[in-house]
């Protein structure tokens, strides 16, 4: 608004908001859970379309059994208490993971699966990842503090993939800070919705040995038809 870009206004304020909600009623289940936000944004969503949409706002205002008329209501300041970061890091990982599940059923092209196995990456792999982000790929520091985990060292997988992972420069890169395993094991059947297939989470059935693909964050997919 403070730039006089009502189109964009619009599109933000009407059709990614309801686009958001028409994703939620689909994949929640329960259907209290989505009255319940609803209920939570109505008000303040009527508001904020009442700008671009005031005739029919000031109507469905009415309905709601508000008083007055909505254009002369008072907007107020936004409730901080409604913002969860943690929740927002996780819901993002989960994202990305049924993005990179929709990628490879393009790449393989299969219509019938009957389970995804997902392996997410062993302990050694997240105290490499951490001593590069510490570090910002410094070798001769990470070096340096190998030498005091001497579990580490004897990994011959370590070097290779600390090597691989300076290349990719991933302290450029964002990165989560969360539980995987149970972030993964919270919304496994939001997942299996997305999906519209069976999640099974680091099982030890592994026949294509997908599982040291894995890296921190981003789980190895094994995909049985």
């Amino acid at each position: 608004m403070d730039e006089f870009n009502i189109r964009r206004y619009l599109q933000v304020s009407f059709y990614d908001v309801f686009n958001i909600m028409q994703q939620f009623f689909r994949e929640t289940d329960n259907i209290d859970d989505f009255l319940l936000v609803f209920k939570l944004i109505i008000v303040d969503w009527l508001k904020v379309l009442s700008l671009t949409i005031p005739h029919l706002c000031e109507e469905l205002w009415e309905l709601a059994g508000n008083k007055g008329f909505i254009s002369t209501s008072i907007w107020g300041d936004f409730d901080q208490k409604y913002i969860d970061q943690n929740l927002e890091v996780e819901f993002e990982y989960i994202s990305q993971v049924i993005e990179d599940i929709f990628n490879i059923k393009k790449i393989v092209n299969i219509q019938e699966i009957n389970i995804i196995y997902l392996y997410t990456a062993p302990d050694w792999k997240y105290k490499a990842k951490s001593l590069i982000l510490s570090t910002k790929g410094n070798f001769n520091s990470i070096i340096s503090e190998l030498k005091k985990e001497k579990d580490l060292m004897t990994n011959k997988q370590l070097i290779p993939y600390i090597k691989t992972q300076l290349k990719d420069k991933i302290w450029e890169k964002k990165s989560y800070i969360l539980d995987e395993i149970k972030s993964l094991e919270d919304y496994k059947s939001y997942i299996e919705k997305r999906v519209n297939s069976s999640i099974i989470i680091n099982s030890e059935f592994d026949p294509k040995q997908r599982a040291i693909r894995a890296k921190p964050f981003k789980p190895a997919l094994y995909i049985d038809v």
